[in-house]
């Protein structure tokens, strides 16, 4: 399976024992990431050819949590248009179930809230 993780907001302590205005610039630089659409919770998945599973590791996800998933290339969207791609969650991880073909690009784009 290819994940591929773009780029990562910075965690910001809760607790901080050094320059109080380091701790501010920190937590403003966090927001920014925000703001600019950089978050934790976005992630480039390509499906596993000739399998029926593809798991995509997230520490944070438990069950219940809402997967979005988009079709990122034209192999994708077919099998997408199917609806025969379902997600499930777990503790650390999304399952996307899918149908099993040689196809090695069909990318996704997953976003994780909850």
């Amino acid at each position: 399976m290819g994940q591929s993780n773009i780029p990562r907001a910075q965690t910001v302590p809760d607790f901080w024992k050094g320059n109080e205005e380091e701790h501010l610039r920190k937590i403003g630089e966090a927001v920014n990431q925000l703001l600019k659409g950089v978050s934790n919770g976005h992630f480039t998945v390509t499906l596993e050819a000739d399998e029926t599973e593809t798991e995509v590791m997230h520490p944070p996800v438990r069950p219940g949590a809402a997967v979005q998933i988009t079709p990122g290339s034209a192999t994708a969207a077919t099998s997408f248009a199917t609806g025969a791609i379902w997600v499930e969650t777990a503790t650390g991880k999304a399952i996307i179930h899918h149908d099993s073909t040689a196809d090695t690009d069909r990318i996704f784009h997953l976003t994780f809230a909850g």
